[in-house]
């Protein structure tokens, strides 16, 4: 296992199992903020009325505030698709 990453299978009931793959995040606060902004972009043009984001508290990647009611708040937790295709080829395969 690297440093950051671990990946873990259980075997459950009837065959089936459940899987998972965790790493820390190559990826810094900047671009975190950079698709935030493009989520309140695309929110704002579908109506709402969010103000630009802020970075959040330790739990959350980013805080929304809506831009006419400021207690009105949306917490935002951006997460990284897994790109490995040999990975989802297999998963579609086995189950």
């Amino acid at each position: 296992m690297r440093r950051g990453r671990a990946v873990s299978t259980d075997i459950l009931d009837m065959g089936t199992f459940r899987y998972s793959i965790q790493r820390t995040s190559p990826q810094g606060v900047e671009e975190t903020l950079s698709v935030c902004q493009i989520l309140v972009r695309k929110l704002n043009a579908l109506g709402a009325n969010w103000l630009d984001p802020v970075i959040g508290e330790v739990v959350v990647d980013c805080e929304l505030f809506d831009r006419d009611q400021a207690k009105v708040c949306l917490f935002i937790q951006v997460t990284r698709v897994i790109s490995d295709e040999q990975l989802w080829s297999e998963l579609n395969k086995t189950g």
